[in-house]
């Protein structure tokens, strides 16, 4: 999964958390294997730049991440937001 503010799988992944309305595909057991937009773009560049390279790649973040662990931080925000909107609205 590629991830990016603007670009990628996040801004996918956040809309429905927009909508109040966000949770974990299935069980959030999941394992996603994630890398930055930017670090894909710097290793297509280093690929490309170097003649030693040959064959595939894979480029991906060291460490994969369950899916309930990549949005427990976007559950944390939307809730502490809609604790902030209740309390200013109130």
């Amino acid at each position: 999964m590629i991830l990016g503010k603007e670009e990628g799988a996040l801004p996918r992944i956040l809309f429905p958390y927009k909508l109040f309305i966000g949770g974990t595909v299935g069980s959030g057991d999941q394992w996603l294997s994630w890398v930055h937009i930017k670090d894909v773009v710097r290793s297509i560049e280093f690929i490309l730049n170097n003649q030693n390279i040959s064959g595939s790649v894979n480029i991906t973040a060291p460490h994969p991440t369950r899916m309930k662990e990549l949005v427990k931080p976007l559950l944390k925000f939307f809730i502490d937001l809609i604790g902030f909107l209740f309390l200013t609205l109130s």
